[in-house]
């Protein structure tokens, strides 16, 4: 047996004499970037296994014997190959699945950073969009408010000016307010006492009827005819205007004329 022979004998005997722990050791010690490697020794394995039932085929025809260690040596080595192969092939898939792992999820990560995005985005548009009502409000002009707050021109900036506006206008108006009930306490109070004195002011009526009722017995006597001449004016007020002229006319006549004969129209 040639010395080739003898090395493959003795791989042969390595080679089943690793125990389960080689085994995982193996397993560990496989490297990704070893696949060139390896592919060049599967090569030249398969090269080695062709030669070799090649001339095993030639020496079953002389009926040579036939050297069954180096077969079993190849048969090892692909195995071996195609372990460390299968190895590599469940590495790249754990190291793939953990990568798209973390790949997945700095894309949620980045779909989150997005949505909030584009949240501070609406957010920020209706910020923009937003009307406040103190725009509608009519406030007083800048140059009159820092006239009457004794404040020099552009002393503010625009924000904290129109807050200033807006809490002067607040007491101004305030002010206004206390003003008007104040008003309205006063008119109410003066309604009250127009009231009173209306109410004491009707409340003659019937006494001066009663007055004038009562002096008719001494107007007679007296011959003063201050009922019939009260009946005449109130009926003269009735008659058209040149007519109610005539009589205040002839009325006149009369009292200065000092006739005591009645008047009637």
């Amino acid at each position: 047996m040639s010395n080739k022979g003898k090395s493959q004998d003795e791989a042969l005997n390595n080679e089943n004499s690793k125990s389960t722990n080689s085994f995982y050791h193996e397993e560990n010690s496989v490297k990704l970037d070893g696949s060139a490697h390896d592919l060049l020794q599967f090569r030249d394995c398969c090269e080695s296994l062709r030669e070799f039932i090649k001339n095993t085929w030639q020496r079953k025809k002389s009926q040579e014997k036939i050297n069954a260690s180096q077969f079993a040596f190849l048969m090892i080595s692909i195995k071996e190959l195609n372990r460390r192969t299968q190895f590599r092939i469940r590495k790249s898939r754990e190291i793939t699945a953990e990568n798209k792992n973390k790949v997945d999820q700095l894309h949620l990560g980045l779909q989150n950073l997005l949505y909030e995005v584009a949240h501070l985005e609406n957010e920020i548009q209706t910020c923009l969009e937003f009307r406040s009502r103190h725009e509608d409000i009519k406030l007083i002009p800048v140059e009159e408010f820092y006239e009457k707050t004794g404040r020099k021109v552009g002393s503010l900036s625009e924000h904290q000016e129109t807050l200033e506006r807006l809490h002067w206008e607040l007491e101004q108006r305030k002010a206004l307010s206390d003003s008007c009930d104040k008003l309205k306490s006063a008119v109410e109070s003066t309604s009250q006492t127009i009231k009173k004195k209306r109410n004491y002011l009707a409340s003659f009526g019937p006494k001066l009827k009663d007055v004038a009722e009562s002096t008719l017995i001494i107007q007679e006597l007296m011959d003063l005819p201050f009922t019939n001449e009260n009946e005449q004016y109130n009926l003269a007020f009735l008659l058209p205007s040149p007519l109610y002229i005539l009589y205040s006319l002839l009325k006149s006549y009369i009292s200065m004329s000092g006739s005591s004969e009645n008047f009637f129209i």
